[in-house]
């Protein structure tokens, strides 16, 4: 079975920073005061709209197999929510 889990403030803002830095990286070294390719424009504003989508509640559903098996595939364990 499914469940739907609210990724907290805290944690969209540190996916917010990733996504800023991941612009200014991108802007940085594929334009350099020209114009993209167009793969690289669609990309860059895709990246843009996902940061502006972390200033509102972000859901994702997991399943609880997929929760036991986050460590393993990860290293890491899934987030404690409350």
């Amino acid at each position: 079975m499914s469940k739907q889990i609210e990724i907290p403030q805290g944690q969209r803002d540190v996916i917010k920073k990733a996504l800023e830095l991941y612009i200014d990286e991108y802007t940085e070294r594929y334009f350099r005061g020209k114009y993209g390719t167009e793969f690289e424009s669609y990309e860059l504003f895709d990246a843009n709209q996902l940061k502006a989508m972390m200033d509102y509640p972000i859901l994702i559903e997991i399943s609880e197999d997929e929760i036991s098996e986050f460590t393993g595939k990860y290293g890491v364990d899934f987030p404690a929510y409350t």
